[in-house]
C-alpha cells in the first residue's frame, strides 16, 4: 500500500577510484541513498552507468517489510561497476498499473548482506522527466535538491503532480486565473514578426479522453457527490490530453479506427492510447471526448496542453511525452505551470459536467476526421 511506503536519503560513503574502501573519518566525498519501502515500485528505467562518470550516485535499496532504514554499512567495499547493473525496458503505458518489473528491482534476498543499486544522474534526470520535472544539469550542488523533487513527486500513488495530489486530497483547486489571462492575451495578439509553431490561425483546441467506465455518467449523478469526489472521478476517468483542429476534431481517434475496423483489436498492439480505445469499444461503450478552450492558436493549445499533462503526471495517462510551452509560460517555474494545469483541468470538468457525457463508437466516426 502506498501508505506503507517511505522514502528517505541518508548520507553513506563512496569507495575511492582505485577500488579500496575509506574509513568513514578519512573520506571526503559522500552519496545519497534512497531507501524504499515495501510494497513500493520502481517503474522507472535505470541507466546502467553514469555518463558523466560522476561520482555523485545514488543507491537504491529496498527493505524488507518492518526492518528500518538502514544506510549500508562503511566497511562493506562495493565497486562501483559490481552495484550497477542492465535496467530495463520501461513499457510504453505508464500508468501505475502497467509497469511491470523484474524481481531484482522490487525486493532483495533477505540476510546481513544487502547490495545497493547505483542510481546515475541521467537516471534521476529520466526519472524525473517521466514525473513532468524538466530539470536543469545536475551537479554535486543540485543533486540532493533533485533527489528531495523525485522523493516528493513519487508520494503521490496515481503518479499525480504534487500540485494536483494536494487539491484532489483537500478539494481546494489553485485560483490561477491572472495566470490564464496571462496566457490567454499573450496569443490573442501575438507578435506577428515572430515564428509560432503551426502558424497564427486560431483554429485548434484542445481535447481530453475519457474512460466512460470510470466517468459513469458523471453528469447525470454528480448533485450526489461532493465537489472533490466530481473532481477526482472526473481526473481519474482522463487518459489522454491533446492539442485538435476543427477541420479534423477526431482525428486523434483514426488510428484506433483503423486497427478496429482491421480487426486487429488485440490490447497488445498499438500505443497505449490506443490499447485503451479499443478496451472501451471492446466493452461496448465509446470514448469520451471533451473539447475545451476553443478558437486558440496552435501554439496555446499546446501550452495549455503541456500545462495539463505536467499536473496529471506522465504516470496516469497514456501520453508519452508532457509536450512543449510557449510564450511567457514557456519561462514559469514548473509548480507555477503545474497549478495553472490543476485549474484548467477544474475548468475543463465543469466544461463536461454543463454539456454532459457524449461518447464516441466506432460507427460515429467518418473516417477519422
Amino acid at each position: 500500500m502506498a501508505s506503507e511506503c517511505f522514502v528517505t536519503a541518508v548520507e553513506t560513503l563512496e569507495p575511492s577510484e582505485a577500488g579500496g574502501c575509506q574509513d568513514p573519518q578519512g573520506s571526503s566525498s559522500s552519496i545519497s541513498t534512497v531507501l524504499l519501502g515495501p510494497g513500493d515500485r520502481d517503474p522507472f528505467q535505470d541507466s546502467p552507468s553514469d555518463p558523466q562518470g560522476s561520482p555523485h550516485t545514488t543507491n537504491l535499496r529496498v527493505l524488507d517489510p518492518g526492518s528500518p532504514p538502514v544506510p549500508p554499512s562503511p566497511t562493506v567495499c562495493v565497486p562501483h561497476r559490481a552495484v550497477e547493473h542492465e535496467g530495463r525496458v520501461p513499457s510504453e503505458r505508464h500508468s501505475p498499473g502497467a509497469e511491470a518489473t523484474s524481481p531484482g528491482d522490487t525486493a532483495v534476498p533477505k540476510g546481513p548482506a544487502r547490495v545497493p543499486r547505483v542510481l546515475s544522474d541521467e537516471a534521476l534526470r529520466r526519472r524525473l522527466r517521466v514525473l513532468g520535472e524538466d530539470p536543469g544539469p545536475i551537479t554535486e550542488f543540485t543533486r540532493r535538491i533533485y533527489l528531495r523533487r523525485l522523493e516528493k513527486l513519487s508520494r503521490s500513488p496515481e503518479g499525480h503532480s504534487p500540485e494536483l495530489a494536494a487539491a484532489l486530497q483537500t478539494g481546494h483547486v489553485p485560483d490561477c486565473a491572472q495566470d490564464e489571462r496571462v496566457l490567454a492575451q499573450q496569443f490573442d495578439r501575438p507578435d506577428r514578426s515572430r515564428h509560432w509553431r503551426e502558424g497564427l490561425r486560431k483554429a485548434s483546441f484542445n481535447y481530453l479522453l475519457l474512460d466512460p467506465r470510470v466517468t459513469q455518467d458523471l453528469p447525470l449523478r454528480c448533485h450526489r457527490l461532493s465537489p472533490a469526489e466530481c473532481f477526482r472521478t472526473f481526473v481519474k476517468a482522463v487518459f489522454y490530453v491533446g492539442k485538435g483542429t476543427r477541420a479534423r476534431p477526431y482525428c486523434h481517434l483514426s488510428e484506433a479506427l483503423s486497427q478496429y475496423r482491421a480487426g486487429t483489436r488485440k490490447v497488445g498492439r498499438g500505443c497505449p492510447k490506443v490499447r485503451r480505445i479499443l478496451e472501451i469499444w471492446g466493452s461496448g461503450q465509446g470514448v469520451i471526448s471533451v473539447h475545451c478552450f476553443q478558437s486558440s492558436v496552435p501554439a496555446e493549445a499546446y501550452t495549455r496542453e503541456s500545462c495539463v499533462v505536467e499536473a496529471l503526471g506522465l504516470q496516469s495517462i497514456t501520453n508519452q511525452r508532457k509536450g512543449n510551452c510557449y510564450g511567457a509560460a514557456a519561462s514559469w517555474p514548473p509548480e507555477r505551470r503545474r497549478r495553472l494545469g490543476v485549474h484548467m483541468l477544474h475548468r475543463a470538468m465543469r466544461i463536461f459536467l454543463a454539456e454532459g457525457e457524449r461518447q464516441l463508437r466506432p460507427a460515429d466516426i467518418q473516417g477519422g476526421r
